[in-house]
């Protein structure tokens, strides 16, 4: 399980606690794993969407063969009108997952090892939640890319658009002189 891998870490590398305390202590020691990986996720589920958007806008317009770039988008633009075939299609809600996951093991173990609720227990319980809900806000916001992605569409076309203006402008200017 994720949490006692994360556990045991902690336990080799803080000696000066016992067992116990050190994974009371530690208990968020998960989502400094799983919070720095969805931001990775993201930044490179956004970097395809940037490259997605470049070969839709420079290079199949050149080639009507491979157009499934533009394709593919307009797919998921007439999927996601529909809420229930976007959740199917579109979401990548792994790192929630495995977040909630960590969580309830978490609360799971936290009720075995402790006998008496008081305000320590709860302070403990739920604390771990405000990083679910960091997780919650990453996830809805990586899984938006096909917004995302027709502002890219529509910044490189342009700079599409730009850079024909000015190859006009040089051929001009070669054919004047």
């Amino acid at each position: 399980m994720p949490t006692d891998f994360a556990g045991e870490v902690v336990l080799f590398y803080f000696p000066e606690h016992s067992i116990a305390e050190k994974r009371e202590k530690y208990k968020e020691t998960a989502f400094c794993v799983i919070i720095p990986v969805s931001l990775r996720v993201i930044y490179y589920r956004s970097a395809m969407v940037k490259i997605s958007a470049y070969i839709a806008v420079f290079i199949e317009p050149k080639n009507k063969n491979y157009n499934w770039e533009t394709r593919n988008h307009k797919l998921n633009i007439s999927i996601n009108n529909n809420i229930t075939k976007a959740l199917r299609s579109n979401i990548n809600y792994d790192c929630l997952i495995l977040s909630i996951s960590c969580y309830i093991l978490f609360v799971v173990r936290f009720l075995n090892m402790t006998s008496k609720i008081n305000f320590d227990f709860w302070i403990a319980v739920i604390s771990p939640i405000l990083l679910v809900i960091i997780e919650l806000i990453l996830s809805i916001k990586g899984n938006k890319l096909y917004k995302t992605k027709q502002y890219w569409i529509d910044k490189w076309k342009i700079m599409h658009d730009k850079e024909c203006m000015e190859n006009e402008i040089d051929n001009l200017s070669v054919k004047s002189l």
